[in-house]
């Protein structure tokens, strides 16, 4: 009897250091699949230090690896440039969240932000860790003391006869895989120059964060920049896209629209379906709240039947 008890034991033993074995194994298998499909970014923070400028890794979440590959960065140099000034966390945190999102969004581009010394330290410390180029602007003749100055310095790169091809872009956005649809569409095209408007007030020439251009398309923009005087109302950049550049580039120049294609010479639709409300160019918070007087009542609308790439696609 006490040898049949012994022999219980050590099967009832074995038997469960095999199942521990077996789950930890299938765990562990389980997470590098996740893992390997999913890749984690850092979300934002939930909460705010009282200066409003140290990033909190507190929360992840996975985002997946789109399909679209943009051109490699080791060919031909890709910049998605932005202008960064002050330390308001809806923009200093978007920066950080788009450095995050370009490797997944558009892998082989680069950010590139054009900055002065109001941005804290640490961000710019982030920023260039995450392998971001930094441009600082504090000692340069374009730092301007007009209110909207900074807005036009992420231009700048149309200067650049290192950058292959360009975006400008908004920190306050998010580069998302509907725009990087858009963008590969581009490429293939073989026009100089890119716009997007995807929102029912989009109805500008160039939208001054949706647009971006090959290398030599928009010669001496430093001096362009120079010669417009007012840099001093919200939307100074936009004015001076649309007076400025856009008679200069409107042949060359593809557009990707929901809204308004019948406005804008070689308007196309966007090559993917609208999720939900989202929009290019959409304005979050830092902590990834979108701008709600954004979604409602404009996105109830849909869009012109000529400006869906499938008439069933309704919101473009």
């Amino acid at each position: 009897m006490k040898k049949f008890t012994w022999l219980m034991v050590v099967v009832f033993t074995l038997l469960s250091l095999s199942f521990v074995i077996f789950k930890s194994h299938n765990n562990s298998s389980n997470i590098n699949s996740v893992d390997t499909y999913h890749p984690s970014v850092p979300s934002q923070p939930k909460e705010q230090n009282v200066n409003n400028d140290v990033l909190s890794n507190e929360v992840t979440q996975k985002i997946p690896q789109p399909s679209i590959v943009a051109l490699d960065q080791t060919k031909k140099k890709n910049v998605v440039s932005y202008s960064l000034y002050g330390n308001n966390p809806k923009y200093v945190i978007g920066a950080i969240r788009n450095a995050e999102l370009v490797k997944y969004i558009l892998p082989g581009w680069i950010c590139r932000f054009y900055h002065d010394q109001s941005v804290p330290q640490d961000i710019l410390a982030t920023l260039r860790e995450m392998g971001s180029e930094l441009v600082d602007m504090s000692a340069r003749e374009d730092h301007s003391k007009q209110a909207y100055s900074g807005t036009f310095w992420r231009f700048l790169v149309a200067d650049d006869e290192t950058v292959e091809r360009f975006l400008v872009r908004d920190t306050d956005s998010r580069l998302n895989p509907r725009e990087a649809a858009a963008i590969e569409e581009w490429i293939q095209s073989g026009f100089a120059v890119h716009s997007m408007r995807d929102h029912p007030n989009h109805n500008y020439r160039f939208n001054a964060g949706m647009w971006g251009a090959v290398r030599g398309a928009i010669p001496d923009m430093k001096g362009k920049i120079k010669a417009w005087s007012d840099k001093s109302h919200y939307i100074a950049d936009q004015t001076f896209l649309a007076n400025v550049i856009w008679p200069l580039v409107k042949d060359k120049t593809l557009s990707h629209d929901s809204y308004h294609c019948n406005a804008h010479p070689n308007s196309r639709p966007f090559p993917t379906r609208r999720i939900m409300k989202e929009h290019v160019g959409q304005v979050f918070d830092h902590l990834e709240s979108p701008r709600l007087t954004d979604i409602s009542p404009f996105l109830d609308r849909e869009s012109p039947i000529n400006c869906r790439k499938k008439q069933e696609w309704k919101f473009g």
